[in-house]
């Protein structure tokens, strides 16, 4: 009985195991295939160290609207176009992020979409 109990606990833990790995591995996953971005057809006033013009963003169709301070690299954002974009984020090591610039540098993967207004 008690080699009966210990494989139960046994295949118990296997499977925590597993289930905890598949987990981790889907998040890189989608860190390396990038995030989905909307992106407005134009860019709004905001204010960052200075006035600035920013552009509008969300990650999905039905949020709001939020303004985005950043750059993404690689992005050649054109006025008129909504775009549907892919975004690899990456966390910046703090001591090379100057004090006016984001922690997380965006870099582009693709641009999925792109739709006159």
């Amino acid at each position: 009985m008690a080699s009966k109990l210990f494989n139960f606990r046994g295949i118990g833990l296997l499977a925590v195991l597993l289930v905890v790995t598949s987990c981790k591995s889907s998040n890189s996953e989608t860190e390396a295939s990038g995030i989905t971005y909307w992106i407005n057809s134009s860019k709004v006033p905001c204010e960052g160290v200075a006035p600035m013009e920013c552009l509008e963003v969300r990650q999905s169709e039905s949020a709001d609207w939020q303004l985005f301070y950043s750059e993404i690299e690689g992005f050649d954002y054109q006025p008129g176009y909504l775009y549907r974009i892919k975004v690899r984020e990456e966390k910046r090591d703090p001591e090379d992020v100057p004090a006016d610039a984001s922690s997380i540098r965006y870099i582009l993967v693709s641009v999925e979409e792109k739709t006159p207004e």
